[in-house]
């Protein structure tokens, strides 16, 4: 009797210690489902290939090699080119008809250049059949003699035959000679005559031309003969706020640009100059824009509290030459490479590094080595990278690749953690 209930007593026992092991179990997996569930939760990022840019935003005059034209007078315009439009020496560019002229006076002057350009004509052919002119004087010498000859011979029978060759000779060359001839009217007079109608013209129609090539602009502020190429060398920052709020611009004026050669005056704070050296080339962008134009640096005129940086350019920017402000950014340096983001980045034992997700998908901290960074995103070394600690030879360090998976939000996880 006493052994079946030592046995009852025993199989209580194990059964209650098995009970008590497998709620033990199942605590431990409640506990560890929600670590699991937190750490699955984690968002992942492929490391790519990117750009991080060191960026001065700031905004500037614009220069160019420029000259005023002209401003159009009250009146009926007539333009003959476009704003923005390249254009030729001596090519007209616009008129306004100041008062009404009799279309007569046009019509004279047409048909007075017609004329002139006639007779030009004439002279040159004339010039270029002068041989056949002399041959033909030789030929009515050569009669004129034997006339001569014969008279005094008093041979007579001859004389009809030399007449008719004289009278041949004289027709050919009045032919070649008399072709275009104005009854009336010589050169002279009528370039005297062109003169007269062009001065009653222009009195009635200013017209504006270009005096050589370039590409015309039209608006002007007054300030082309004041802001050259040359003159802002010795500018100031005064000058430059002063020239950015104290200019208005005359729609009817016309300038000609002259030169691809523009630049960009700004001015930087004392921080924002740094790296700014003398004949350093950098790009600037537009804001608003994508595409970057090489410049180059100048001149960094340095004041009390701030700096003036010249930048020239060569490259064509769409209307350069109408505007005189520009909102732009200058790109100091330029780095490419494997991008990957700040919250991505921790610190472990001294050293940083993120955590890559391995392909059993736990997380394993990798350490990495920053070339440059923004506000968002840090440029790294992809594949490898060198380390010299304590004065020893530099030892090569095994670091992330192209496209890994990493964890984006480092600080949720640790180190060996399954991340799926």
């Amino acid at each position: 009797m006493q052994h079946k209930k030592r046995k009852k007593r025993k199989t209580w026992r194990n059964y209650l210690g098995k009970i008590i092991v497998l709620f033990i179990i199942f605590l431990y997996f409640i506990s560890r489902m929600g670590s699991f569930s937190f750490i699955s939760s984690s968002e992942t990022y492929t490391i790519q290939h990117g750009k991080i840019q060191e960026i001065v935003s700031t905004n500037g005059l614009i220069v160019r090699a420029e000259k005023h034209l002209g401003t159009l007078s009250e009146g009926e315009i007539k333009y003959y080119v476009n704003d923005g439009e390249r254009v030729a020496a001596g090519q007209r560019i616009a008129e306004v008809r100041l008062q009404d002229l009799d279309e007569k006076a046009h019509q004279s002057l047409e048909s007075v250049d017609l004329k002139i350009e006639s007779m030009e004509n004439i002279e040159h052919e004339a010039g270029i059949f002068q041989r056949d002119i002399e041959k033909l004087d030789d030929q009515i010498e050569a009669v004129m003699n034997k006339i001569q000859g014969d008279i005094q011979l008093k041979r007579y029978n001859q004389l009809e035959e030399y007449r008719e060759q004289l009278q041949g000779y004289i027709n050919k060359k009045d032919s070649i000679m008399g072709q275009g001839h104005f009854e009336g009217q010589d050169l002279t007079e009528l370039t005297e005559q062109r003169q007269n109608l062009l001065s009653e013209i222009n009195r009635a129609v200013q017209v504006i031309i270009s005096d050589e090539p370039g590409v015309i602009g039209m608006g002007s502020d007054g300030l082309e003969s004041v802001l050259t190429l040359k003159s802002i060398n010795e500018i100031s920052v005064d000058n430059v706020e002063l020239f950015e709020t104290n200019h208005e611009v005359e729609e009817r004026g016309i300038r000609l640009i002259t030169d691809h050669q523009w630049s960009i005056v700004t001015i930087l704070r004392k921080d924002e100059q740094l790296g700014f050296d003398e004949g350093r080339t950098v790009r600037v962008k537009p804001q608003g824009q994508e595409r970057e134009y090489r410049a180059q640096v100048r001149s960094v005129i340095e004041e009390e509290e701030s700096t003036i940086l010249i930048l020239d350019l060569t490259e064509h920017m769409p209307g350069f030459y109408h505007h005189r402000r520009l909102d732009f950014d200058i790109i100091k340096n330029s780095y490419e490479g494997a991008v990957v983001p700040h919250e991505a980045v921790v610190e472990q034992e001294g050293k940083i590094g993120v955590y890559r997700v391995d392909v059993n998908g736990f997380a394993r901290f990798i350490p990495i080595e920053m070339r440059t960074q923004n506000s968002e995103y840090a440029l790294i070394h992809d594949g490898s990278f060198r380390v010299t600690e304590d004065n020893e030879e530099p030892v090569t360090v095994r670091t992330v690749n192209l496209y890994d998976e990493i964890i984006e939000n480092a600080r949720r996880v640790s180190d060996g953690d399954r991340i799926r």
